[in-house]
C-alpha cells in the first residue's frame, strides 16, 4: 500500500529548528515500517495555522488524494492536521469518497498518537463521534445564521456578503436570486437522496449550474453554500 505521511509545525522557530518536524518524521516512518507500507513521501507545512486546511502542504496533499496517488495517509497527531472538528470530519469524507491508488475505494487514515486507523472498526467509531460533534456544531451554526438572515430579510437589509441563492435590488434590499435558489433545489434534492459529493459535484455541473463568476462549482465551494444554506 503506498503511504504519504503530513507533518506541520505552526511557527517559524519551529520549523527553523527541525526538532518538531523530525519527531513527526520518525513516528510516521516507524508507523509505516509497523504496517508494511510503501512510504512514498512526508509533506510538510512548515510555520503554518492549523486553523483551517488552506495551507501549501495540504494542497499538495489534498491533490494526491484527487488523483488516486495514495492508499493511506499517516499523521503523527490529530492537531497536526487540523484543529478543527469540522474540517477534521470534512477531511475525513474526502478520504472516504476519494479511489485509491490500488484501484479501491477509501483512503484510510491513521494518527500515531491517537492510535486512531480508519481501516478498523474502533478508528471508524472514533471518527463517526467526531463527525457527530461536527455535525452537532454546524447545525447550531446554520441556525444562528438562518434566524439572523430571516431577520434582516424581514427588515429587507442585507448586510456583510449576500448568502449564494440572494442578490441585492437598487436599494441594498435582499431579494431571492431566481437562477441560485435553482441550483440550492438541486443541492437540496441530492443531498436528500444520500449521494456523495464526488457525484452531487459532478451533477450539478452537468445540469448547467455555475458559480456567480461563470465558473464550475468545487466541491469545497458547495460544501460551503450547502453549510450557509443550512443544507445538511
Amino acid at each position: 500500500m503506498k503511504a504519504v505521511g503530513y507533518v506541520r509545525v505552526s511557527t517559524d522557530r519551529q520549523a527553523d529548528s527541525g526538532l518538531s518536524l523530525e519527531a513527526q518524521h520518525v513516528k510516521i516512518k516507524a508507523l509505516a515500517d509497523l504496517h508494511d507500507f510503501c512510504l512514498v513521501q512526508i509533506i510538510e507545512d512548515a510555520g503554518a495555522s492549523g486553523k483551517s486546511l488552506d495551507r501549501p502542504g495540504m494542497r499538495v496533499l489534498l491533490d494526491l488524494i484527487d488523483k488516486a496517488k495514495v492508499d493511506v495517509v499517516i499523521i503523527s497527531k490529530l492537531d497536526r492536521i487540523t484543529r478543527s472538528t469540522a474540517d477534521l470530519t470534512r477531511l475525513i469524507e474526502r478520504l472516504r469518497d476519494a479511489r485509491r491508488a490500488d484501484g479501491g475505494e477509501g483512503v484510510d487514515f491513521i494518527s500515531a498518537s491517537e492510535h486512531l486507523d480508519t481501516s478498523t472498526a474502533s478508528g471508524r467509531l472514533v471518527i463517526n463521534i467526531l463527525g457527530t460533534v461536527a455535525m452537532w456544531e454546524r447545525e447550531v451554526i446554520s441556525e444562528r445564521v438562518t434566524e439572523a438572515l430571516a431577520r434582516k430579510k424581514a427588515r429587507g437589509e442585507a448586510a456583510g456578503n449576500v448568502p449564494f441563492g440572494y442578490s441585492k435590488d437598487g436599494d441594498g434590499k435582499l431579494i431571492t436570486n431566481p437562477v441560485e435558489q435553482r441550483t440550492l433545489d438541486e443541492l437540496r434534492a441530492l443531498r436528500a437522496t444520500g449521494e456523495k459529493w464526488v457525484r452531487i459535484v459532478q451533477n450539478i455541473n452537468a445540469d448547467g449550474h455555475r458559480t456567480r463568476r461563470g465558473s464550475l462549482f468545487s466541491r469545497q465551494g458547495l460544501q460551503q453554500i450547502a453549510r450557509t444554506a443550512g443544507i445538511e
